[in-house]
C-alpha cells in the first residue's frame, strides 16, 4: 500500500474515532447519565450498549485497514469464553500503547464489550471524548500510589458488582514495552535477582491480587483469562503517532488460556507466584512467535502441529485454534450489538447537525460541550442522596473531587487525612 494512502487511512480512522467519541459522550451518553441517581444499573447497561456499538465500529475499521486478527483458545471452547463475561478478569501483556484499541476485535468475537472495565492510568481520563466515556463506564483509573489506588479499586469494583456484570482487563506490567520501560524493568529485575525478559516486563502482583480477591466476592464464579498478544510489523512501544503515520500491524494474534478461579491460589504470595509463572510462559510464547515470524505461538513442550482441525468460525464445538491463521470477522455479532446503526448515525447525523446549526444553536452546542467537559474533568457536587451531595460539595470546594468516575461510584479520589 502506498505510504501516502496508508497515512490518509490512519488519519481518517483516528478522526472518526475521536469525533464520534466526543459527539457520543457529549450529546448521547451525558444526558443518559443524568438518570443515574434514579436508575444506576439500567443507566450502566445502556451506556455499555452504546459503547459496545462504538467498539464494533472500531473493530471493523481496524480489520478493514488490513490487520489480520487471529485467536487461539487453550483449555476452553468459544462458547465457554462467551459465558465468562459475567465475572471475568483478563490479564494481558502490554506490548504497546494501543493494546486497548486492538482488544476491540476479540471483545466483538466473545461478546465481552457490554461488561468491559479497564484498569488504566489516571491521565487517560482527560482525553476528549474517549476519556470522558471511560469515566462514565466506571473504568478504574490509577495514580500509581497504592494508598490512593487500593481504596479507589475497592470502591469502583463494589459499585460495578452492585449494578452489573464485570469483565475487568488488567495489564499487570503497568506500562508498555518501550525501550525506556524495558530498561527500567531490567534494572528492577537485577535489583531483585529476577529473570531478565526481552518480550515482556516484570509484572506487578499487588494490584492484580487485590482485584482478584475483590472479584472472588462476586455473585458469579470468577474466571481468569490469561491472554498473550503478539504483533507482526508493530514494534514494542508503538503508539498513536505511529498509527497516524500509517504504521499498524499486519497481524495481531491472541492466545487465550482459561483459568477457573478454583485452579488459582488465593493466598497473595502464592497468587504472585502464579502470575510470575504466566509471565515466564509469555516470554517463551512471544519468543517463539517472533522467531517463527508470526506463524505460530507455542511453548517448548507443545507441538507445532495442530492437534485438531482449524475452525473456520466459532461454534459450540471444542475448537482449538493452534495456528495464527486469521479468524473471520464476526458479522453476526457486529450486527447484533448495534454497530451498523451507530456507524450510520455518526456518518449522517453529526455532519447534518454541524451543517444546520445557526449561531444560536452553536452557543447551545458549546454550552453542552462545556458541560460535558466540566462534569467529566471537575464534576459538580450531585449524587444519589442528600448526604452524598453534601459530602461531594465539601470535597469539590476543597478541590478534592477527582473525576466523573469519582462521582458515579462515590470513590474517594485522595486518601483520608488522619
Amino acid at each position: 500500500m502506498n505510504v501516502v494512502v496508508r497515512k490518509l487511512r490512519g488519519v481518517l480512522v483516528v478522526v472518526f474515532l475521536i469525533t464520534s467519541a466526543v459527539f457520543t459522550a457529549s450529546f448521547v451518553m451525558l444526558p443518559i447519565l443524568l438518570l443515574h441517581p434514579a436508575f444506576p444499573s439500567r443507566v450502566l447497561r445502556v451506556l455499555r450498549a452504546i459503547t459496545a456499538a462504538w467498539f464494533g465500529c472500531g473493530a471493523l475499521m481496524i480489520e478493514a485497514l488490513g490487520v489480520s486478527v487471529s485467536v487461539e483458545i487453550r483449555g476452553a471452547t468459544a462458547k465457554q469464553l462467551e459465558s465468562d463475561v459475567k465475572n471475568l478478569l483478563v490479564v494481558m501483556n502490554h506490548h504497546c500503547r494501543l493494546d486497548w484499541l486492538f482488544t476491540w476485535c476479540i471483545e466483538l468475537r466473545f461478546k465481552w464489550a457490554t461488561s468491559k472495565v479497564i484498569v488504566l492510568k489516571s491521565a487517560l481520563r482527560h482525553i476528549p471524548g474517549i476519556g470522558w466515556a471511560m469515566q462514565m463506564l466506571r473504568y478504574i483509573f490509577l495514580h500509581r500510589s497504592w494508598t490512593r489506588d487500593e481504596e479507589r479499586m475497592s470502591c469502583v469494583m463494589r459499585s460495578i458488582q452492585r449494578d452489573g456484570p464485570a469483565a475487568v482487563l488488567m495489564f499487570p506490567e503497568g506500562t508498555d514495552l518501550s525501550k525506556d520501560m524495558k530498561a527500567r524493568s531490567h534494572q528492577f529485575a537485577k535489583d531483585r535477582d529476577l529473570p531478565l525478559y526481552e518480550n515482556v516486563l516484570i509484572p506487578r502482583s499487588r494490584g492484580f491480587a487485590h482485584v482478584f480477591n475483590l472479584m472472588m466476592c462476586g455473585s458469579e464464579p470468577l474466571v481468569v483469562w490469561d491472554v498473550t498478544v503478539g504483533y507482526t510489523g508493530f514494534p514494542p512501544g508503538s503508539g498513536e503517532a505511529d498509527f497516524l503515520a500509517g504504521v499498524w500491524p499486519t497481524r495481531v494474534h491472541y492466545r487465550i488460556s482459561r483459568w477457573p478461579a478454583e485452579q488459582i491460589p488465593s493466598d497473595d504470595s502464592a497468587l504472585a507466584g502464579w502470575l510470575k509463572e504466566r509471565w515466564a510462559e509469555k516470554e517463551q510464547l512471544l519468543e517463539d512467535y517472533n522467531e517463527s515470524d508470526g506463524s505460530h505461538m507455542m511453548l517448548p513442550a507443545e507441538s507445532a502441529v495442530s492437534t485438531s482441525p482449524m475452525a473456520t468460525e466459532f461454534s459450540d464445538k471444542d475448537t482449538l485454534l493452534p495456528s495464527t491463521a486469521a479468524s473471520p470477522f464476526p458479522w453476526d455479532a457486529w450486527m447484533h450489538n448495534g454497530s451498523p446503526f451507530f456507524l450510520v448515525a455518526n456518518a449522517l447525523l453529526f455532519p447534518a447537525l454541524v451543517a444546520s446549526f445557526s449561531w444560536a444553536r452553536w452557543w447551545l452546542v458549546m454550552a453542552s460541550f462545556i458541560l460535558a467537559v466540566s462534569v467529566c474533568c471537575a464534576p459538580p457536587p450531585f449524587n444519589t442522596g442528600l448526604s452524598n451531595s453534601m459530602a461531594h460539595s465539601e470535597r469539590f470546594l476543597q478541590g478534592k473531587l477527582g473525576g466523573l468516575d469519582t462521582l458515579i461510584a462515590d470513590v474517594p479520589s485522595r486518601p483520608k487525612e488522619g
